[in-house]
């Protein structure tokens, strides 16, 4: 099964597609933005078995404060993973939608049309953006609307404004003659396999 089809099958209980429209990209932060967080997750998960006889010798309060903190670690976890893996920018072939997960329940999305774009900006920043690729995408709109979009931590940023770009203008919103920069990018995407 293709990687496109699988990420089309799991949006549809995310976000509502129009009849029309199609994915043409999603793009979530790179795990190395959040493997500090996640791995703090997993040694607060690890800690309490190393615990675990000493807290056992203090009888029933020992095994409740060994199953809180497990508990604890086991959400903080979780909770971590599930912000990492839902906060995303989805990139369709009429908008832009910008999705945020706040906790484990909350979830917020935002939408702009790509006629409603007005510049996108992918930039890195600092030494760890230049040596791991990383950096921010930034959606402005065109009209004085109170928000604009923004992703940071994303791998190859300048390669998702550039998708972005490009899908603005093969639906005829930009005029010019303004390259394809991300032709192999649509393609593989859709080509790509999971393995």
């Amino acid at each position: 099964m293709k990687r496109f089809e699988i990420f089309n099958k799991k949006m549809k209980g995310i976000v509502q597609l129009n009849n029309d429209e199609e994915i043409v990209g999603i793009v979530r932060r790179s795990v190395v933005v959040e493997s500090p967080r996640l791995a703090f997750a997993a040694l607060w998960i690890l800690i309490p078995f190393f615990f675990f006889f000493p807290l056992l010798q203090l009888g029933p309060f020992g095994l409740g404060f060994f199953l809180v903190l497990l508990m604890w670690g086991i959400y903080y976890g979780l909770r971590k993973w599930l912000k990492w893996h839902y906060t995303m920018l989805v990139i369709t072939d009429q908008r832009v939608l910008d999705v945020e997960q706040h906790g484990v329940i909350k979830r917020t999305i935002t939408e702009l049309p790509i006629d409603d774009i007005s510049e996108v900006k992918g930039k890195k920043r600092g030494i760890l953006g230049r040596l791991f690729n990383l950096g921010d995408v930034r959606v402005e709109t065109i009209k004085a609307q109170a928000f604009d979009l923004e992703l940071s931590g994303v791998y190859r940023p300048e390669e998702v404004s550039n998708l972005i770009l490009d899908v603005q203008y093969m639906t005829g919103e930009v005029t010019g003659d303004q390259p394809f920069h991300s032709k192999q990018i649509i393609k593989s995407s859709k080509d790509e396999e999971i393995d």
